[in-house]
């Protein structure tokens, strides 16, 4: 993890280590090590605040998802956990909706990066209810 310049605590890389998926000769692949490590990078964020982190990148959860997330998180001892580790927990949800007025901020959050035309093509084939 250090050659990815990513530094874990050891509670992180417990958790990391129990998620990977092996195979029976206890290899993993590189990419989906990588791509997991990920997620325990970035701020941290308080989950007793997760509506308000959430509402800041424009995600609306239903209360259904709202207890379904809490349940799945991992957080630590003070109450806070990678935005970028919740982020993808929310992606893993089914149904969590996004408001489409801050579906550029949303985007941007996931770490995608979108040129105005790509981002006007986008918002053209969604349907807002």
């Amino acid at each position: 993890m250090e050659n990815m310049e990513i530094q874990l605590e050891k509670e992180d890389y417990e958790d990391l280590l129990t998620h990977l998926p092996a195979d029976e000769n206890k290899m993993v692949d590189l990419d989906v090590a990588m791509d997991d490590a990920k997620a325990f990078t970035g701020e941290k964020v308080n989950v007793s605040n997760l509506d308000n982190v959430l509402r800041t990148v424009g995600l609306v959860l239903t209360a259904e998802g709202h207890e379904e997330l809490l349940k799945t998180l991992p957080t630590h001892a003070d109450g806070k956990i990678y935005k970028n580790r919740l982020l993808k927990g929310v992606k893993a949800l089914k149904g969590p909706r996004v408001k489409i007025k801050k579906l550029d901020s949303f985007v941007e959050n996931m770490g995608i990066r979108l040129k105005d035309e790509e981002f006007e093509e986008l918002m053209t084939q969604l349907s807002a209810d």
